[in-house]
């Protein structure tokens, strides 16, 4: 579609878009959709079950998580979706938190989130369900964006995927405005989030104030970077199929790594340390760091978390563990360090 906002946007030509991708991909026997009540989700809601009239070749069914960190608001957004899953007689599990279970501190707030609905995600869906999340264009660049700026290694710059591990993301090509416009057509009710309009989150500030000004300097700016991530997710899985993701072992040896280009290197160091110590994102530095002290074969030492140190001697690179605690300040760090994808690219071998 034309990276210009637009007044219309053709219902049809978006459920074949959709049904498309379900028939490229395999097919689910089930879609669960991740809906938190607000414009992306509902409208996601609405397509899918529309799609899913027409071809009856899948089930559908509704997932909600009510994190209760916006006291009524919260409780508004559950209520909305219970309403638009009844309309539409589908099923609906609702997973409801309760305060006392919230972080402590404020901090990583975004992260336990992400975390929580995601492994809930995982216990719900059946061995050939999916579960739709209603990503779009704009959250995509956003994500770039935010990615190059921490310097995350090259394959984690390119951004989210449409279909990653039975997380299917079908609104990458549309972008916020194609959705607002769906909703208008259609009268497809939603609720607003009053924390997207602070500027608490790194992310809201991107939204609201950096892309947008780039936006206005560089005409076009936001299209570009899509056109450009899905060049880069090409040439990438043209890489991948010539050269397979390494096996992942209690260490990775600099024999394993020096038939590859060093970007590729580096992202199978990136994988290596991800696997090793769940949830680490490391900067692209570090990922130059250990890729030169393992072709150097030079000792070095580095802490990926607390009590949990990155380990190059003679060309080999281990992880050393030992107890500590974590204190505000590094979960401030590596808050800093995560964004809202969950996507490692590409997957582990078998």
């Amino acid at each position: 579609m034309n990276h210009q906002s637009v007044a219309k946007v053709d219902l049809h030509t978006v459920e074949a878009d959709l049904a498309r991708k379900i028939k490229a991909d395999g097919g689910p026997e089930r879609i669960w959709v991740a809906c938190s009540g607000g414009l992306d989700s509902s409208v996601l809601l609405f397509l899918l079950d529309g799609l899913q009239r027409r071809l009856g070749n899948f089930e559908l069914g509704v997932l909600h998580v009510n994190y209760a960190l916006r006291g009524a608001e919260s409780d508004r957004d559950e209520e909305l979706v219970r309403q638009a899953a009844a309309r539409s007689g589908r099923e609906l599990r609702v997973l409801k938190m309760d305060p006392k279970d919230h972080p402590h501190e404020k901090t990583g707030i975004q992260e336990w989130a992400r975390a929580l609905r995601y492994d809930w995600f995982a216990q719900q869906r059946g061995p050939r369900d999916w579960i739709a999340v209603a990503h779009h264009r704009d959250d995509w660049v956003e994500t770039i964006f935010a990615r190059l700026c921490r310097g995350h290694s090259l394959m984690d710059v390119m951004g989210m995927q449409v279909l990653h591990e039975r997380i299917w993301r079908p609104l990458l090509d549309l972008t916020r405005s194609q959705i607002e416009a769906l909703a208008r057509q259609h009268g497809i009710g939603y609720g607003e989030d009053s924390s997207n309009r602070g500027m608490d989150y790194t992310r809201n500030r991107l939204r609201l104030q950096i892309l947008p000004e780039l936006e206005r300097l560089f005409p076009g700016f936001a299209h570009n970077i899509w056109l450009h991530a899905q060049d880069l997710q090409d040439a990438l899985h043209l890489i991948q199929e010539e050269r397979a993701a390494l096996p992942l072992q209690e260490t990775l040896s600099l024999s394993e790594l020096k038939t590859r280009p060093p970007f590729l290197a580096r992202h199978e160091i990136s994988r290596y340390l991800q696997a090793q110590v769940p949830g680490t994102r490391v900067s692209r530095d570090l990922l130059f760091t250990i890729h030169a002290a393992l072709v150097q074969g030079s000792v070095w030492t580095g802490m990926l978390q607390p009590g949990t140190q990155a380990v190059c001697q003679q060309g080999v690179l281990s992880i050393v563990r030992n107890q500590t605690p974590e204190g505000e300040r590094w979960q401030q760090f590596r808050a800093a360090l995560l964004d809202e994808s969950l996507d490692v690219w590409p997957p582990a071998a078998p």
